[in-house]
């Protein structure tokens, strides 16, 4: 047991360190990529990766409500296909989303303060705290049972925050923490 220990710390000192991202894009047919447009930023669970969160459905939603969504890998690779955030109360998640965005830009035109964040467990409390950082960029965010420390105590509200909405859910039988 030491030496498969030993091998595991070894192989998640690798994916930690290997700077490993995944950035999946769906644009809505006949979509104008030079017109700004609003923007979904989705944000997966500890864990997992963008095309669990969502997957095959997210063209047909790109195409139903006529927006782009962009589907982020969290901050930290944990193996090929595995990811978590830092909900730690840096800017690093508030980074890769801004790298995520980069990265699509020769794709979708983000109008200006029009991005909306929407997220699952660790990924919803990402995605409602970085919506909560910066209001100048974020109309919003959606969190699905987020899972993860608070740190917005850290961060002076901006006065454009109370024109900005967020919607939080919880199921009925969740941890008691969520």
């Amino acid at each position: 047991w030491p030496g498969v220990h030993r091998y595991l710390r070894q192989c998640s000192a690798y994916w930690s360190h290997s700077g490993k991202t995944t950035t999946l894009v769906y644009v809505p047919r006949k979509f104008d990529k030079q017109k700004p447009s609003p923007v979904v930023v989705t944000l997966h669970g500890r864990g997992s990766r963008p095309d669990h969160f969502f997957g095959d459905m997210t063209q047909d939603l790109a195409d139903a409500v006529g927006l782009p969504f962009v589907c982020v890998s969290g901050t930290r690779p944990t193996g090929p296909k595995a990811f978590v955030w830092a909900a730690d109360g840096t800017d690093a998640d508030n980074k890769r989303i801004d790298a995520a965005l980069a990265e699509v830009a020769d794709r979708v035109t983000v109008a200006p303060g029009k991005v909306v964040t929407l997220g699952f467990s660790v990924g919803a409390q990402a995605a409602l705290e970085a919506a909560a950082r910066d209001p100048d960029k974020y109309a919003g965010g959606i969190g699905m049972s987020p899972g993860a420390d608070f740190h917005l105590g850290r961060v002076k509200p901006s006065p454009k925050l109370k024109e900005r909405r967020f919607v939080v859910t919880i199921g009925g039988r969740e941890h008691p923490g969520n």
